[in-house]
């Protein structure tokens, strides 16, 4: 994993079943990006998935803190349209610009 080095490094903050919160760290916004973006993939070719918590403001472009929903968008909006028909919750900043 050459590449966790050349982003700065990584840390695990807190692991439980299932769960686990991982702190990237880098140089430049490049290099944290690729870290994401790989961490992402691996996560995503084993079965799991990567939500971006926290990163910073001037991340350009931004990095999608969610990933691909898969399958699930379209229930997912249906869902949101149900329980919020004029859009006024938080609009665009859940999966898939819900």
């Amino acid at each position: 994993m050459t590449w966790f080095a050349a982003a700065g490094g990584w840390r695990l903050v807190a692991q439980g079943a299932g769960v686990g919160w991982l702190r990237l760290e880098a140089t430049t916004l490049g290099a944290l990006r690729t870290a994401i973006l790989h961490v992402r993939q691996e996560a995503t070719l084993r079965g799991g998935s990567l939500v971006v918590a926290e990163s910073p403001a001037d991340l350009a472009p931004p990095i999608d803190a969610w990933g691909d929903p898969g399958d699930a968008l379209p229930l997912m909006r249906r869902i949101k349209e149900r329980f919020d028909p004029e859009n006024v919750l938080n609009p665009g900043r859940f999966v898939g610009g819900i």
